[in-house]
C-alpha cells in the first residue's frame, strides 16, 4: 500500500499550489509517508523539502483512496496546513513553479487544471469548508 499527505496551505489570504517540470497541471505540496513518520511528519517534511517552507498541519480535508496503474492500493491524505516561515519558492529540482492564488481564483479552477482529480475534488471540500479534527498522539513504545 502506497500512503501519501498532501497539504492545502494556506498563506494569508492565499493558497499555496505547485507545478512540476514533467507533469501537467497543479499540485499541492505533499508526498509518500516515509517508514517512521507520522502524517503531519511527512507535510512538513514535504513543505521543507519541496518549497523551503515551515507549516502548521490543521485538519484532514478529505481521504481518496484508489488503485495505482499497477493495481496497488493507494490512499491519499489531503490536510488543511497554515504557511508558518521561509522562502515559499521552488527548492526542489521536480518542482519548477510555486503559485499563491486566493480563493476567488481557485474557485475558478476546473479539474483539468490540476494534475490529478483529487486534487481538485480536496479544493471543492476546502472551499466547502469541509474539514475533519486530526488528533496526534504520541508514538507508542
Amino acid at each position: 500500500m502506497i500512503v501519501s499527505c498532501h497539504a492545502i496551505i494556506e498563506k494569508g489570504d492565499q493558497v499555496i499550489l505547485t507545478r512540476e517540470a514533467n507533469k501537467p497541471g497543479l499540485k499541492f505540496v505533499g508526498g509518500k509517508l516515509e517508514n517512521g513518520e507520522t502524517l503531519s511528519e511527512c507535510l512538513q517534511r514535504e513543505a521543507k523539502e519541496e518549497i523551503g517552507s515551515e507549516i502548521e498541519v490543521g485538519g484532514l480535508i478529505s481521504v481518496y483512496n484508489y488503485l495505482d496503474k499497477k493495481r496497488e492500493s493507494c490512499v491519499r491524505f489531503y490536510f488543511l496546513a497554515k504557511f508558518l516561515s521561509g522562502p515559499a519558492s521552488s527548492q526542489s529540482e521536480v518542482i519548477n513553479e510555486v503559485i499563491c492564488i486566493n480563493r476567488k481564483e481557485l474557485a475558478q479552477l476546473k479539474a483539468a487544471d490540476f494534475y490529478r482529480q483529487a486534487y481538485y475534488l480536496a479544493i471543492v471540500d476546502y472551499l466547502a469548508n469541509n474539514k475533519l479534527p486530526v488528533h496526534y498522539e504520541e508514538t507508542y513504545e
